[in-house]
């Protein structure tokens, strides 16, 4: 990696540490799930540096959520919806093609919406076997029918809620920088 690129990793690295540690607003159906911005530079590297930055930053910021909530369950989970994200925006961009970073430059609306609502299906999708193995160990007693029932709708409210909130803003950032980020790196 060039050193600009390091430096730019760790900024945004930076950002989504201390957007994860200050800003939260609970999800009141769902214990222990918070909506945040810190999603946003973990999407916004991916979008500007391609998978290995995005995932490098999810790492860190999953690390994180670690060291604050010591649930072993909450960082995986979140590096899971981080990665299905990334998924769904690589399936919509790869026909095309193009490097991200061009595709994000060129993107019409049309094509922004389309990557949007992969990125957030598959993460609404990923996350949920997940969640079941997860609550089926940390609470044994729930039925299944609780967890159809009560949690995996409440879950994919929450994900469609929190990918409303990362996703749009990640887009118009990195659209908006991604012209002139070429010409800084050089």
């Amino acid at each position: 990696m060039k050193s600009k690129e390091i430096a730019i990793l760790i900024l945004l690295a930076a950002s989504a540490v201390v957007l994860s540690i200050t800003v939260g607003i609970p999800f009141a159906p769902l214990f222990g799930f918070y909506f945040g911005l810190d999603e946003i530079p973990i999407i916004l590297a991916f979008l500007l540096f391609g998978f290995k930055l995005g995932t490098i930053i999810a790492a860190i910021d999953s690390l994180l959520w670690f060291m604050y909530y010591p649930n072993p369950f909450n960082p995986i989970g979140a590096m899971i919806a981080f990665l299905s994200m990334m998924l769904g925006i690589y399936l919509v961009v790869r026909p095309s093609k193009q490097p991200l970073t061009d595709w994000v430059g060129q993107a019409g609306k049309g094509k922004v919406a389309y990557a949007i609502a992969m990125a957030m299906f598959l993460r609404v999708v990923m996350v949920m076997p997940y969640t079941y193995g997860a609550v089926k160990l940390q609470v044994p007693d729930i039925t299944d029918l609780q967890l159809w029932m009560y949690v995996f709708p409440w879950l994919a409210v929450y994900n469609v809620i929190q990918s409303f909130i990362t996703l749009p803003l990640s887009f118009v950032i990195s659209k908006t920088i991604s012209r002139n980020l070429r010409t800084a790196l050089t």
